[in-house]
């Protein structure tokens, strides 16, 4: 009976400890204020990068090498400007995206499980999208994905996120949690994906060859005429 009494206690003790956690976080989250629906704007960019091929001398016949070959890289990027909003200490602002095919009414939002969009310094979030093509190494983690075939029109909506986020455990594949307050979903902004064709992969850049140095024709001339004077100067002492 004892037994029976302490684990009655105890899982009520538990009960209560989940209770108060619930209300904490609830009271958290309503003394934030909730965000104003965000107002954001779509295009889509084409880029290009050339990185050219580098030079050296081999250590050990101490010939010109080629160490990197060139390469040029064409890629697309959906980007879209968010107006910001006004940020009280102590909690930060958020974005999360979602959009819809012209062929289906369900909505798949990019950041639910995953990593929101933080709002950036200054007037708007710029935030792009990858969509086609093969960028460079050096900026890989500073695009998101988006796939998005060329030709299809889709649906975007943006919403505003005022709190704090925790990390998610990275083990089980979970990510940020999001504690505060969210605005409404924006108003829709429908676009056509261009069809511009994208080179799918990098192009190498030739190696240009060693050029031999051209010998001046003026530097040719000037040689004629004083080998000529220098002729006919040594003909008259000759004499």
């Amino acid at each position: 009976m004892g037994r029976i009494n302490k684990g009655v206690s105890l899982l009520f003790v538990i009960i209560l400890t989940i209770s108060s956690l619930i209300m904490v976080e609830s009271a958290s989250a309503q003394t934030i204020p909730k965000p104003t629906i965000p107002q954001f704007s779509i295009k889509t960019t084409d880029h290009s990068y050339d990185i050219p091929p580098t030079y050296g001398i081999d250590q050990f016949t101490g010939q010109n090498i080629t160490i990197h070959e060139g390469a040029h890289y064409q890629w697309r990027t959906l980007d879209f400007t968010i107006v910001n909003q006004q940020v009280s200490t102590g909690y930060g602002l958020y974005y999360n995206v979602r959009y819809k095919g012209q062929y289906t009414n369900s909505w798949t939002e990019l950041y639910h499980a995953g990593t929101y969009i933080s709002q950036q310094s200054g007037q708007y979030s710029t935030v792009p999208f990858h969509l086609s093509g093969s960028y460079p190494s050096s900026i890989i983690g500073a695009l998101f994905e988006l796939s998005i075939p060329a030709g299809a029109t889709v649906d975007f909506q943006v919403q505003a996120l005022a709190g704090t986020t925790t990390r998610g455990s990275t083990q089980f594949g979970s990510g940020d949690k999001f504690t505060g307050q969210t605005s409404d979903w924006s108003s829709t902004r429908s676009m056509t994906i261009p069809t511009t064709t994208i080179s799918p992969n990098p192009t190498l850049m030739p190696t240009p060859s060693p050029t031999v140095p051209e010998f001046p024709f003026i530097i040719v001339i000037i040689l004629i005429l004083v080998l000529t004077l220098a002729i006919s100067v040594f003909k008259r002492k000759a004499r």
